[in-house]
């Protein structure tokens, strides 16, 4: 294709390194996705069977029928890590890092096996583990306004040959726009449509995204995550079941879990509080008995994002316990 010269200037941004940047790039492999790091992370295990905890984004569970991999699926315990004692040597098995809160014990639980995906798409600053047989995966779209973006990082990662195409995301992220116009209600449905384009859509890291990204004021992010998780923890922590998960006052986190009810979720979203269900395919009758389906139905997830402050995080610890007193 020919260069092309003059007209309008597209979008800048700035080439350069990004939050990972520091590791060695030939173990760094930038994906389009978390879902993408998780494919290709497949790609580069040597293992026949593959656990997985029921509780997780359904749409992981079903990209694995494309593998030739005999899935196994797992519950979770009390602290929410894989109630499996072993597996078998051509195993590996699929550990989440819940809510960006337990870095500490999710990285033990990983310990004990020899082939691992510790999925880190809640805790975007936990630092990668680097030993053989485990990979490490991490969204950049949960902590922060770009249309894509996933790495894979890991001791054995190895870059595809060809590596893979970018993303192109020009038709998919203008809800990043409407919202910051409008509110993230109004882009709500286009957001929904950016999700589903990458069910099965696994390619690398947008040039946008990569460009936005190199542009990002990391140690702020974390820094007003960090204090914004650490006041709520002390104004709900008291009252709140998953204080004992919580790996430190004030981790960095995707989002600050509360254990509620479904009923205090209804009344905070009727309140333009919204708060997502993680993961509500769950809340069947097939799952009812199960731990799984009690932190799906009851577990509101709070923002601690970099949008909001101190007078914010007290507000919504106020609702919280406001309308969780007029659910009792």
């Amino acid at each position: 294709m020919r260069k092309e010269y003059g007209g309008y200037l597209p979008f800048e941004g700035t080439e350069g390194p990004d939050y990972f940047g520091s590791f060695p790039q030939e173990r760094v492999l930038r994906t389009n996705s978390a879902k993408a790091a998780i494919h290709f992370a497949l790609s580069m295990m040597p293992v026949r069977i593959l656990y997985i905890p029921h509780y997780i984004c359904a749409s992981v569970r079903e990209m694995m029928a494309a593998y030739d991999l005999e899935i196994r699926p797992y519950a979770i315990n009390e602290q929410l890590l894989p109630a499996v004692d072993s597996i078998e040597a051509d195993a590996g098995i699929l550990i989440v890092n819940y809510f960006g809160v337990m870095e500490e014990a999710a990285a033990g639980a990983a310990a004990r096996f020899d082939h691992v995906i510790l999925d880190q798409s809640h805790a975007f600053y936990a630092a990668p583990i680097w030993r053989k047989g485990l990979f490490n995966i991490y969204s950049c779209r949960k902590f922060f306004g770009v249309p894509d973006g996933g790495y894979l990082i890991g001791t054995d990662v190895r870059k595809p040959e060809p590596e893979p195409e970018w993303d192109t995301v020009s038709g998919h992220f203008s809800y990043l726009t409407e919202s910051l116009e409008k509110g993230t209600n109004a882009a709500y449905k286009e957001k929904q449509e950016s999700d589903r384009y990458f069910y099965g859509n696994y390619k690398g890291m947008s040039r946008l995204s990569r460009r936005m990204l190199a542009a990002t004021d990391y140690e702020r992010v974390k820094g007003i995550r960090c204090e914004n998780f650490r006041l709520l923890h002390s104004l709900l922590g008291s009252r709140n079941k998953y204080s004992d998960v919580i790996s430190c006052d004030a981790p960095p986190a995707y989002l600050y879990p509360f254990y509620g009810s479904s009923t205090l979720k209804q009344r905070l979203v009727a309140e333009k509080i919204y708060v997502p269900t993680l993961w509500r395919e769950l809340i069947t009758e097939s799952f009812r008995d199960t731990r799984e389906y009690r932190l799906s139905k009851n577990t509101v997830f709070l923002p601690v994002d970099q949008r909001y402050g101190a007078e914010d995080m007290r507000y919504l610890a106020e609702r919280v316990k406001a309308l969780s007193e007029e659910t009792e």
